[in-house]
Order: structure tokens, then sequence, then C-alpha cells
């Protein structure tokens, strides 16, 4: 009998092994999940004849798994825009899963061990990501660890380089000749990685007390003319809390409707609520464009 891997296509595998990479982000948290799913998807690009193809596959169910949430906005009128939503997670996927095709591609053209060439191109494709038009550096691969001892590492090595040891590590079964040694190379390489989070904090000054402010207000709420008020003196509410007086208070994005320019008594206000500095998110027009600010 013919093995399924030998049966199922190549690029589905990748496909399929994508969408479980993607099982470590939020809300799912499943890194062993996506170790797997990710060292596998690594060894399916090694053996391709058309890599950059595979790589694509893969980054195609990654994407499509891990922006899942990028629907919601259309749901909140689904009669008029619900429509829209597989149109936008499909070509979002499909679209950013050309960063990955292009490590595919890139990796042919390097020397040394597939594996090693492949994800160290993957790394680098993942930085400009995050930086080209403007850039979209959701859902790296490094971000699995954000539950993890991993995620103390960042202050040394940036998102961008816990991703490239993530991906070292899940690509060094594939190196040598014998799979459980890099197996092993792995998960010391991430034990290393792990270290500063395992380390004791020694700090016994106080760094403040910081409050954050999660209204949960329905999105079919958020803008309507009819809860504006409503929902801001909610978030007064909440910031100015049930007991002690925060040193920090942080609103969400885009959690003032009025702009910045006539936003002045809102964000009066909210100082007045914490008794304390505090930032928010909000809208900035400059002629007829509209920004975050």
């Amino acid at each position: 009998m013919t093995p399924l891997h030998h049966r199922v296509p190549v690029t589905v595998q990748a496909l399929i092994c994508g969408a479980l990479g993607a099982l470590g982000h939020a809300p799912f948290g499943l890194w062993p999940v996506a170790l797997v799913g990710l060292s596998y998807f690594v060894c399916r690009v090694c053996v391709a004849r058309r890599r950059w193809l595979v790589a694509w596959a893969g980054g195609v169910g990654y994407f499509g798994v891990s922006l899942h949430w990028i629907v919601e906005p259309f749901l909140v009128d689904i009669e008029t825009h619900g429509w829209m939503a597989p149109f936008a997670l499909f070509f979002l996927a499909t679209g950013l899963a050309l960063f990955w095709g292009l490590a595919g591609w890139l990796s042919t053209r390097m020397a040394g061990p597939r594996a090693l060439t492949f994800v160290v191109a993957l790394a680098g494709a993942e930085v400009v990501r995050g930086f080209i038009f403007t850039g979209f550096p959701w859902a790296l691969p490094g971000y699995i660890w954000v539950d993890t001892p991993l995620r103390m590492s960042v202050a040394w090595i940036g998102s961008y380089g816990l991703t490239l040891v993530t991906l070292v590590a899940v690509a060094l079964p594939y190196v040598g000749a014998r799979f459980w040694p890099g197996a092993l190379g792995g998960v010391a390489l991430l034990g290393l990685a792990a270290l500063p989070g395992l380390e004791p904090m020694t700090q016994t000054d106080s760094l403040g007390t910081v409050r954050l402010l999660q209204p949960n207000i329905p999105q079919d709420e958020k803008w309507h003319p009819d809860h504006v008020q409503d929902n801001f003196r909610r978030k007064l509410e909440l910031t100015q809390g049930t007991g002690g007086s925060p040193d920090f208070v942080v609103w969400p994005e885009s959690a003032i409707v009025w702009p910045l320019d006539v936003a002045g008594p809102a964000l009066e206000a909210i100082a007045a609520a914490g008794g304390a500095p505090a930032v928010t998110g909000l809208n900035r027009r400059d002629g007829r464009d509209w920004f975050n600010a």
C-alpha cells in the first residue's frame, strides 16, 4: 500500500502543515502542534521540485488560519458586507503567502543545507512583510510563544529574532542525516531562548500601576450615534475604577469617535477621570485623508 504522504499532493500537505503551524497563535495557543506543523512543512518544501509553490501553499494555510479574525468587521452588517468576508480572507492569505513563496524561490539560489537556507530566507521574508507597503507584521511565527517563557527573549533578539530561532529549531531535524539528533538540537535551541523567561525577577522597586480598559462594546454599537455618549461614559467609569489610583491609563485603539482636532474636551475628561496620564487611540484628519492617531 502506498504511504498516505505519497498519495496526497505535496502542495496539499504543505497547506495542511501551514494551517497546523497557525494553531500556535491566539486563541488556540497550541504551540506544540504548531512546531510539528511547521517542521513537517519545512520538510515538504525541502524535498519539493518547485519549492516556491509548496512554500506558497504552506503560507496560504498558515495565514488562512492565523488571520481568520479579519472577517469579523464584515459580519457587523452581515446582510450588506457579509459576502465580502470569504474574499477578504482568501485574497489576504494568498497574497501574504507570496512572501513565503518568494522565500522558497530564494532558497534554491542559496548555498547550504536546504532546510536552513529555506528558513533563513523565510525569516527574511517575514521581515520584509513587516515593513513593505507600510507593513503587515501580524502573525509572525515567533508570536506562538506569547504565553510561554520564550516571549521574554524578545527583549534581546526582538520578534524577528525569535521568529528566526523558531524556524531554525523546526528545521534542524532535516539538516543532518539523522532526524533525532537534529530534533534534540532544536529543543536545546528553544531551551536556550527560554532562559531569560525562567530567571526570577530581581527588581524590587514598583514600576507603578497601569489601568487597561476593555469596555467590550459590540462592534455594531461602537460608532452608532445613539450609543456614542453612553459608550464614552462607560469608558470614563472604567477609567475611574473601583479602588486605587493608577499611574497610567491605556484606552483601546480608536476608542474615541471624535477626530483629534475637536477631541479636546474628551481628552480632558479622560485625564480628569483617571487622575493620571493616559494614552488612547482616535482618528486624525488631514484634508480628505484620515489616519489613526
